[in-house]
Formats: C-alpha cells, sequence, structure tokens
C-alpha cells in the first residue's frame, strides 16, 4: 500500500491546522469586497474634494510624492514590524509579525505560492480589522491636512496613499492566485511574471528578511540594496515539471 511522502504529510498537516483558524462565516467575495470598496470609496471622496474644490497646479506634484513616500513607508513596515519580533513586549507589533511571518509566510512558501481554494485568501488579504484601522487613519490625516494646509493637498496626498494601497492589495492578491489564473489577461503579460516572480523570491524562507521587501513598486529596494539580483531571482521561475503545492515539501520554519 503507498505510504504518502513525509513532505506532503507535513505540509497537509501544516494546512489543516492554518485552515482550522479560518471562522465558518468567512467568503473570500465579500473580503476583496470589503477591502476593495473601501479604498475606492474613500480614494474617490478624496480626489472629488480637490478637485470640486480646485486644484491649484503645483499641488499635482504632490501626488506622485506621496506615492513615493507610500512606497518608503511599505519598505519600512514589511522589512522591520512584519519581519522581526520586538525585543520588548509590543503587542501591535507582535499581532503584525504574527500575522505575516508566523502565518501569511509559514502558510505559503516559495514552492507553494498559490492558494488551493479562495478561502485561502484569509491568509493573504489585508485583514478588515486592519483595513477598518487604516481608513480611520486616512480618514484623520486628511481631515488634519484640509484644515492645515488646504482641501486641494489633502485630496490629493490622501487619494495618492489610498491608490498605493488598492494596487498593493489588488496585486499582492494576484500573485497568491493557483496557475489556471494566470494564464488570463493581465496575469500573463510580462510585467506581471516578473513582479511575481519577485515576490517568490521573497517567500523563500531563507530570503525573507534580506531581499525584495516592496510588493508592486521595488523602488525603495533597489535604493536600499534589498532587491534581490535578477540572475539569482531567475531561479524562482516556475518550470514544467515543478512539484504542485500539495506535492511539494514542507518549507523550514521562520
Amino acid at each position: 500500500m503507498a505510504t504518502a511522502k513525509p513532505g506532503r504529510r507535513s505540509r497537509s498537516a501544516l494546512r489543516e491546522r492554518f485552515q482550522a483558524r479560518i471562522p465558518t462565516w468567512y467568503h473570500p467575495a465579500m473580503h476583496i469586497g470589503f477591502s476593495v470598496g473601501v479604498s475606492l470609496v474613500l480614494m474617490y471622496l478624496f480626489l472629488h474634494s480637490a478637485t470640486n474644490a480646485g486644484v491649484r497646479p503645483w499641488v499635482w506634484v504632490l501626488g506622485p510624492l506621496a506615492f513615493l513616500g507610500t512606497n518608503v513607508a511599505e519598505y519600512v513596515f514589511h522589512r522591520y514590524p512584519m519581519h522581526h519580533r520586538p525585543k520588548r513586549k509590543r503587542p501591535v507589533w507582535e499581532r503584525f509579525f504574527h500575522h505575516h511571518t508566523l502565518s501569511h509566510h509559514r502558510y505559503f512558501d516559495d514552492r507553494h505560492l498559490e492558494v488551493r481554494k479562495l478561502r485561502e485568501l484569509f491568509f493573504v488579504m489585508t485583514t478588515t480589522h486592519a483595513t477598518a484601522v487604516s481608513a480611520l487613519g486616512l480618514v484623520a490625516t486628511y481631515a488634519a491636512l484640509r484644515f492645515t494646509v488646504g482641501v486641494d493637498v489633502a485630496g490629493v496626498v490622501c487619494g495618492a496613499i489610498v491608490a498605493y494601497g488598492l494596487a498593493l492589495e489588488v496585486m499582492h492578491l494576484a500573485f497568491h492566485l493557483p496557475a489556471h489564473y494566470q494564464r488570463v489577461w493581465p496575469m500573463n503579460t510580462r510585467l506581471h511574471r516578473n513582479l511575481r516572480r519577485h515576490h517568490r523570491a521573497h517567500h523563500d524562507p531563507r530570503m525573507m528578511t534580506r531581499f525584495n521587501f516592496n510588493i508592486v513598486f521595488p523602488f525603495t529596494d533597489w535604493i536600499m540594496g534589498s532587491m534581490m539580483p535578477r540572475e539569482q531571482e531567475l531561479a524562482y521561475v516556475p518550470t514544467p515539471g515543478t512539484p504542485t503545492p500539495v506535492e511539494s515539501e514542507a518549507p523550514s520554519a521562520p
């Protein structure tokens, strides 16, 4: 009688343990709708308020600057709180570390990047709690900027921040979708394949604290020298005959 390989058993057991944490009421479509919907509503309100009041020409420059600033913030937050356990007890920091390193990165490594069931997006997408807290923070930022430097500045800056966050959420979701989704436009484009390989390399347990902390726009990674060299990254291109997520062995513990 054939027996399962040890790697397959441990991988299956790991996923079963994690899947037990998914609430019975969880539905991926609702999760996606909430996250994307909140972002689109906020972006519309911010930009509409700015254009409705009239945007001074120089204020448009603040949009790309806010986009780049958010890129730096993503890099710092991803590289440190999300991948390093705090030396002192810091509950909020520990929560992000646990959700990202101990859950997301244990569930998905470079050989097991794809979800098998859409319910597994529970371990991919930003939690609804974090989305709500971020939305409240953005509203507070908008109010502060509106009453200090003007409604046009507030709308353009906050609109750019939301646009960045929306791109990050949608692209990260796309990277983790199964292989048959990757054959559909625009996920079959060269740009998407390159960015997905960039993210796959980050999910290598040996590399996740060293390389590729920007998920979609690796600008700060390039500046800080933490972008994996292309020739090394090419090793993460899936090839015919590569074991499927079910067949590969379990990842190393983080």
